[in-house]
């Protein structure tokens, strides 16, 4: 650490600051509950019917589920919590592999290898989250073919914020 404030990256920087994890997994929670809330299926008033086998007769009976009140399906706030903290802890991890890997190989944290490596890592945090917050928050309401796309947008935008991130900010 010099005089000025800012980390080199030398041996004394084994732990990833604290802050700018938490920056850098907000920006992955953002992209991972704007992509889950515009993909998320809304269920229209009384179109959604199940038929269920009664004693084994093979005869059913149908049930209409209730509809939601004529708004999104996801809840914002229970998206962003139910992924911050997965993302808080993977963000953490990116960031100490990276610092372990540039210290195995003896190079500078803020070069520009370790600075893609800890982007592309965070973005693989993201997607990765993408898809048990889906499956927890929204249940059926996305398909597993439409939660692997979204997994896929969040990887590509959160792969954009990381390198601006780390642009701005340096590896955590």
């Amino acid at each position: 650490m010099h005089d000025d404030g800012v980390d080199c990256g030398g041996a004394g920087t084994s732990r990833p600051r604290v802050g700018t994890v938490l920056v850098f997994a907000a920006a992955c929670t953002a992209v991972i509950v704007w992509a889950l809330e515009e993909r998320a299926l809304y269920l229209p008033v009384g179109s959604v019917q199940a038929t269920m086998p009664m004693g084994g007769h093979g005869h059913g009976v149908n049930l209409r589920l209730p509809a939601p009140n004529g708004g999104p399906v996801p809840n914002r706030l229970a998206l962003a919590l139910l992924s911050l903290l997965q993302t808080v802890i993977g963000v953490a991890l990116a960031a100490r592999g990276v610092r372990w890997l540039r210290a195995r190989a003896g190079r500078d944290l803020q070069s520009l290898a370790p600075r893609l490596l800890f982007a592309l890592f965070a973005a693989a945090v993201a997607a990765t989250v993408t898809i048990p917050t889906a499956n927890l928050a929204l249940g059926s309401a996305i398909s597993s073919v439409t939660t692997l796309l979204e997994a896929m947008t969040v990887l590509q935008y959160a792969f954009v914020l990381a390198v601006a991130g780390v642009t701005l900010l340096g590896v955590p």
